[in-house]
């Protein structure tokens, strides 16, 4: 898919219509267009052309999809990187994908410097600065020749370069192409009825596959996207109020936040028509317990990887409260299969590894075929997570693969311990995880958040799960922490098993 050509037809339709909505600034698709144009203009006096990777190191902000859009109006590379990002993992990105030119925010511009040091970045930024009118990005915009023309088709040329966080290894960069921009756009129009007229919000960072599949669904639908300014769950639900947001992908730990907010609230968010939440299992409380918070909402469940563009599963509307606790069907043209730790396909509602074969599947990781290999074999992508799929079709995720372990040569699955706990009256929150020791390998271990004002401790726990656990299953080492560290697309992090 030509996501330039597709911006260029998105504003013939609707060139007056709001496309973003930023705190108080909004910019209509031909504002948005326009100044990507002129930004084209400006990275191509910096030496940006065809299969130029471009690194975007910014917040979630208007400027981040002005940024993307340049890259591709000169049929470059997008090089999406955390803000958050320092030292050797940003130092390493940065060289691994051969970013010729970055721009970036003034907050994180000297730590981007630094990293930059002896890679063709260094002496290549542009900084960007909210506050300043007048500050290097805007400077360049009013000085560049727009660039005019849209590039020609190459659906099999590099478009994207996605990194992991890199945070127990050198970060390793997903390859996709421009003809993985086309499905998420499709299935989000074919699964949910999304149209023009709808308003998305974007709530998870852009940086990650989440920015550049709304990007591609602004440029081939033409709907309005809201970038949330604040993730307080009381500030989403304000503005979702306010611009009649009809839907947003989310993780469970925003949701999360939401569900600890007084209810009644004071918001109306009628205007929802579904809410997904996605990257990780998600307890099936949660989807009771936000479908109770937002009536007349359908809570849906998707899964997907970056390396699989991302989508592999989506839960269809009609089916969402007949499903709680599932992720979906196969969306089209992703072939799924489970299997055992001999590669045999599993029995219908036997766990096996999800693999996934298709288009949606990436091209590889950048530079390292060796990886690639590891994870891809007959077209077939290892996920490396736990399914199950029922008679209709419908997968459940259990964990990942890594994340099982043996007590007693019994597999315990963490998600369903953590769906027991979670009904636990003083327990708001909960990670479970193996830890190696005890006479049976492995122990059973949870990090547990009370509730406000309560208290919890082993006792109370190990009481709790006898009637509906497994002896093999119940925690045995229980730790109470304020929270839970996490990712930032909210995955938790798993203490050491040793």
């Amino acid at each position: 898919m030509n996501v330039a050509k597709c911006l260029v037809k998105t504003v013939e339709k609707f060139p007056q219509k709001v496309a973003l909505i930023w705190g108080e600034r909004t910019e209509t698709f031909s504002e948005l267009l326009s100044r990507s144009r002129r930004l084209a203009g400006a990275f191509r006096a910096r030496g940006v052309e065809k299969g130029t990777p471009v690194a975007v190191i910014l917040p979630n902000s208007i400027e981040f999809v002005e940024v993307y859009f340049a890259t591709f109006l000169l049929g470059g590379i997008s090089v999406p990187i955390d803000v958050r990002l320092r030292g050797p993992s940003l130092a390493a990105i940065l060289a691994d994908s051969g970013s010729r030119l970055a721009v970036v925010d003034a907050s994180v511009a000297p730590f981007v410097a630094e990293a930059a040091k002896g890679s063709p970045v260094e002496n290549n930024l542009i900084v960007v600065s909210g506050s300043q009118p007048d500050d290097e990005y805007n400077r360049a915009l009013r000085e560049a020749t727009p660039v005019e023309e849209v590039p020609e088709d190459d659906e099999s040329a590099d478009a994207l370069y996605l990194f992991t966080s890199g945070t127990t290894a050198r970060p390793k960069g997903v390859v996709l192409t421009n003809a993985h921009h086309e499905f998420f756009p499709d299935q989000l129009v074919n699964i949910t009825g999304c149209s023009s007229e709808d308003v998305g919000g974007m709530v998870l960072p852009m940086s990650h596959i989440s920015g550049p599949i709304l990007c591609n669904h602004l440029a081939v639908v033409g709907a309005t996207l809201v970038i949330f300014r604040s993730l307080a769950p009381g500030d989403i639900l304000a503005d979702v109020q306010k611009h009649k947001i009809n839907w947003f992908h989310s993780v469970p730990p925003v949701c999360g936040a939401m569900l600890q907010l007084p209810y009644p609230w004071p918001f109306d968010t009628s205007s929802l028509h579904f809410i997904a939440l996605m990257g990780m299992a998600v307890p099936a409380q949660m989807i009771h317990a936000l479908a109770h918070r937002f009536p007349g909402t359908k809570i849906i469940q998707g899964y997907g990887l970056t390396e699989t563009s991302p989508i592999i599963t989506l839960m269809p509307l009609d089916w969402a409260d007949r499903k709680r606790g599932s992720m979906g069907r196969a969306v089209p043209k992703a072939e799924i299969k489970l299997v055992d730790d001999d590669g045999n396909e599993v029995p219908l509602g036997e766990r096996g590894e999800l693999l996934v074969r298709g288009p949606h599947v990436m091209k590889g990781y950048l530079g390292r075929d060796d990886l690639t290999q590891e994870v891809i074999e007959d077209g077939w992508f290892k996920t490396g997570d736990i399914a199950r799929m029922d008679a209709d079709g419908f997968f459940y995720h259990l964990g990942r693969k890594d994340g099982v372990f043996n007590v007693g040569g019994l597999k315990v699955y963490p998600p369903e311990v953590e769906d027991i706990l979670r009904q636990h009256p003083d327990i708001r929150d909960v990670v479970v995880y193996g830890k190696k020791g005890g006479p049976r390998g492995y122990e059973v271990a949870a990090l547990v958040v009370p509730k406000p004002g309560r208290a919890v401790d082993r006792q109370s726990v190990l009481h709790f799960c006898r009637s509906m656990l497994g002896d093999y299953q119940i925690p045995h080492v229980v730790t109470v922490v304020e929270s839970i560290q996490r990712t930032p697309t909210g995955k938790p992090i798993i203490p050491s098993s040793e």
